[in-house]
């Protein structure tokens, strides 16, 4: 935390930038105000940093979210999907959650119309790191892309939302990660074996983690399936994550 209130305190800029933004809070339990919005400023202020691709609106369709959890299948996967946005223009910044704020990832644009996506790696879990990014590029397809200037701010352990926009980035990560006929067809949820699981990863060309997560969630047992789902795989991958520095 005073890492982080450091790095605000060098750049006034990053908090005044936080507090003109809309914030959408999906909340599983009480957050602490102030920490959602140091975490918010310090997310944009490594965003700013950060050399992006051009930009087009009209590029942002489901068929980028497939893109990128396509490279799910790869040891530096998550690397690599950050190399892939930045590319096109958006910004993935990995950053520890603040004490207080229970946060898995945001969605907001940066100053100059780039959007951003943010994750932090609460549960260092291959299949939670995939729907975080997923879930968050859901918003800035339906709706940053679309001139919604909202910061959305998830944690994803909250109930099942009421809010339509939540509800729609839930549902288009859903279908993006595996689709719903893929789903069906495949009978895992029914004998959820180690085969069943890979074929229907290979099928759908996602990693098999995020099979076993769909499985884990559909059942509400976070018990099974724990060989599978890629325990500490995704904060290795980032270590500045956690100092305030990002990654």
């Amino acid at each position: 935390m005073k890492t982080l209130i450091t790095h605000l305190r060098s750049d006034p800029v990053a908090p005044e930038m936080a507090m003109a933004a809309r914030q959408h809070v999906r909340r599983g339990s009480t957050h602490d105000e102030h920490a959602l919005w140091a975490w918010q400023a310090r997310v944009l202020q490594l965003a700013e940093a950060q050399e992006l691709g051009a930009y087009d609106a009209k590029a942002m369709t489901p068929d980028l979210i497939r893109s990128v959890v396509g490279l799910s299948g790869l040891d530096d996967g998550p690397v690599q999907a950050r190399r892939l946005l930045a590319k096109t223009g958006v910004g993935m910044v990995v950053l520890h959650y603040l004490p207080g704020t229970h946060l898995d990832g945001a969605a907001m644009m940066r100053h100059d119309g780039h959007p951003v996506v943010a994750v932090t790696l609460r549960h260092d879990r291959l299949d939670n790191f995939w729907f975080t990014l997923a879930h968050e590029l859901a918003h800035v397809v339906l709706h940053l892309s679309k001139g919604d200037q909202t910061t959305f701010m998830d944690d994803l352990e909250a109930k099942p939302s009421i809010d339509a926009k939540e509800k729609e980035g839930d549902e288009l990560a859903k279908e993006c990660l595996i689709p719903a006929a893929e789903w069906r067809r495949s009978g895992v949820l029914q004998a959820p074996t180690d085969m069943k699981i890979r074929e229907l990863a290979v099928r759908t060309r996602v990693h098999p983690a995020i099979v076993a997560g769909r499985i884990r969630f559909e059942r509400h047992n976070y018990k099974i399936l724990n060989h599978l789902v890629g325990s500490r795989a995704v904060r290795r991958l980032f270590p500045a994550h956690r100092q305030g520095d990002g990654s």
